[in-house]
């Protein structure tokens, strides 16, 4: 037993002899005999994104063992194995507000994660905000009522992940225990310790439980809550289209601002939508999430596409009869994979326009447009089918507005795909270091519970969380 383990303990019986499958997600692998193990700790950290990952580190440089962090997957650590681009500005991923910080508070947390990252030798400088040719920008998109959001900005790539991972992990030393492929079935909780059911049947026992589930955990996560009494509220999703197209239309634009934030309201409807998830030269790729299929995109650092796609979204609140945003954008993604067998749908822009749905026959002839589509796992339709009338407007009315600063947008070759769903909307009531409302050894953090939107700002709450536990243990 490695030296990080002898401290624990461990019972171990053989419940049932018969064979048992196990499942992790889409994956299904056998095991011969069933055991239940009960393992106790004084620290369990759900989730290995950003948020846990950051929640570890800090802990560990203060000198805290005895830490088990749980992970679904063989490999996750959130948006840092897409893409990873990381943006260093209060206004971009997190809510000031939300989490009761001043800007100086957060610009210490920024400072803390952007060492970390710097430190790597696998994160480039992208964006200087302070470049001279960013105001010309500014004001280019402020003439046609669009904000320009310009954030210091890092950017890692997909091929550098690994290594990324590999050093990020390099901070947690012997002092805490990886459990990968286990995924957490149900919290329980005695008034003062955690029991955590995993995928395997056992049970693990702690002191203070860190929940960090991400946006694939959300909805797991939201159920947790109403067993255990948490108070929530509903908030907002983002529901809109992942968009791919020549990449010498926004090259004059992404060569000096690698991930453009562009915010809009709406004419017709006065509804936020804007930018996001800019991948120069990049790739869209297919996302599974809880039973059904989303796009999303990223990019590499040495192999480079003639594309560049981004997302659109449209921010979504409902009220009245129904408030609950998750259950809207799964109707809305159910809808899309219903019609798309199973997989995303892509359209040419030309299409949509004119009201037809596109058609394979001619969705990937080289002479009549100038983007192929780098998704391949994609059925060419429709997306006006199972979108709603006043997502597409805005949507299309944002697209227009863009292509006034960027012309060629809304050129025919462009391609839409859908569902590109951001789920993020539960909010759950905390102090100021993200621990939960009636409780004293529960925090919770990242995108998957609302308290960021993205890899930086999940970060930072786990920079908060780590705080508000050194501070239970005595050690602040």
């Amino acid at each position: 037993m490695p030296p990080h383990q002898t401290h624990r303990k461990y019972t171990e019986f053989a419940a049932d002899r018969r064979p048992r499958t196990a499942v992790f997600g889409q994956i299904r692998r056998p095991f011969g005999l069933k055991y239940m193990t009960v393992m106790t700790a004084k620290i369990c950290i759900i989730g290995s994104g950003p948020a846990g990952l950051f929640t570890a580190i800090k802990l560990v440089r203060h000198g805290v063992d005895d830490i088990v962090m749980f992970e679904k997957n063989s490999v996750s650590f959130g948006g840092l194995m897409n893409d990873c681009k990381l943006n260093f500005d209060h206004r971009i991923g997190m809510d000031i507000e939300e989490l009761q910080l001043t800007e100086s508070e957060v610009y210490q947390h920024l400072a803390e994660i952007k060492e970390v990252f710097k430190n790597s030798g696998y994160c480039t400088k992208v964006t200087d905000p302070n470049a001279p040719e960013i105001k010309k920008w500014i004001d280019r998109f402020a003439v046609h009522d669009m904000e320009l959001v310009v954030a210091e900005q890092f950017h890692c790539g997909s091929d550098n992940a690994k290594h990324l991972i590999r050093y990020l992990i390099g901070f947690l030393e012997d002092k805490v225990e990886l459990r990968k492929r286990t995924g957490i079935e149900e919290i329980e909780f005695d008034g003062e310790k955690f029991t955590l059911k995993d995928s395997y049947g056992d049970e693990h026992f702690c002191d203070i439980l860190v929940v960090t589930p991400g946006r694939s955990g959300a909805y797991w996560f939201r159920e947790q809550a109403r067993k255990l009494g948490i108070k929530f509220r509903f908030g907002e999703i983002d529901v809109g289209l992942r968009v791919e197209l020549n990449a010498k239309v926004l090259d004059p634009l992404t060569s000096k601002i690698y991930d453009p934030k562009v915010k809009y309201l709406t004419k017709k409807y006065r509804d936020k939508v804007r930018t996001f998830c800019v991948n120069p030269h990049g790739r869209v790729r297919l996302e599974h999430y809880d039973g059904f299929k989303l796009v999303n995109g990223d990019a590499l650092m040495k192999h480079k596409t003639p594309n560049t796609n981004f997302a659109i979204l449209q921010t979504i609140k409902l009220t009245e009869p129904l408030a609950d945003t998750t259950r809207y954008g799964r109707f809305i993604a159910y809808s899309v994979n219903l019609l798309g067998d199973n997989t995303p749908i892509a359209q040419r822009l030309g299409d949509l326009k004119r009201g037809r749905r596109s058609k394979k026959s001619n969705f990937y002839d080289s002479t009549r447009y100038d983007c192929m589509p780098t998704l391949k796992l994609i059925t060419v339709g429709d997306i006006s089918l199972s979108y709603p009338k006043r997502i597409m407007d805005n949507l299309l009315e944002f697209m227009e507005q863009l292509d006034k600063v960027l012309p060629g947008i809304m050129s025919d070759s462009t391609i839409l795909y859908a569902p590109e769903i951001k789920f993020y909307d539960t909010r759950y009531l905390t102090d100021k270091n993200l621990k939960v409302e009636g409780f004293e050894n529960l925090f919770i953090g990242g995108d998957g519970v609302g308290k960021s939107r993205g890899i930086v700002g999940a970060s930072l709450n786990g920079l908060m969380i780590a705080e508000g536990i050194l501070k239970l243990l005595g050690k602040n």
